[in-house]
Parts: C-alpha cells; structure tokens; sequence
C-alpha cells in the first residue's frame, strides 16, 4: 500500500485521519506521563483508538490527556494504581474487590 502523501503521520499533531484499523479500539499504556509511554499513547489515539493512561505524575498525565481530547482523540486516566501480577490495586496497597 503507497502512503497517501495528503496525509501526515500522527505524530506531528497536524492533519490526523482518525479511521484506521484501531478506531474503535481501546488501549492501556502505563507510564503514559513521559518518553516512551506519552509518546505511544499520542500515537496510538493519532491512530483512532481510545487509550487508558497509567502513571505515577498524575498532574502530567492530566496535560497529555487533555492535549490529546482537544486534537481530537480519547483519553482516560487511571490514577493511585499500582500494577502486580495481573492485578490492579489501590495505592496504599489494599485488595481489589473482584
């Protein structure tokens, strides 16, 4: 497939197609705050789909989230979420309830 050169990639912020394969789709992306992690979430919402956003810097997190709501895309937070073996739990260090 020849890349449509009308279009910009979701990266650069400008002229996003929000239709792709991950509209509709859902992804969580832990360390969402900075590097890797904002870079991904930013990418992955510039794709179409809706991203959860996990980090410790909860004032940063909530910046990213809403330059991301205001280019157009969906962000959650998850906030005082400490993630071990497949369990999500409360950050002092108590038991989800399942």
């Amino acid at each position: 497939m020849k890349a449509d050169p009308t279009k910009t990639s979701p990266s650069d912020g400008t002229n996003l197609e929000r239709n792709s394969q991950l509209a509709g789709k859902v992804a969580v992306v832990t360390g969402a705050s900075s590097g890797i992690g904002e870079a991904t979430a930013r990418e992955l919402t510039g794709l179409g789909a809706s991203v959860v956003m996990a980090a410790r810097r909860f004032d940063r997190l909530k910046a990213i989230a809403a330059e991301i709501e205001a280019s157009g895309g969906r962000a959650y937070l998850l906030a005082n979420a400490t993630f071990t073996t497949g369990a999500v739990l409360p950050a002092d260090g108590g038991s989800s309830a399942n």
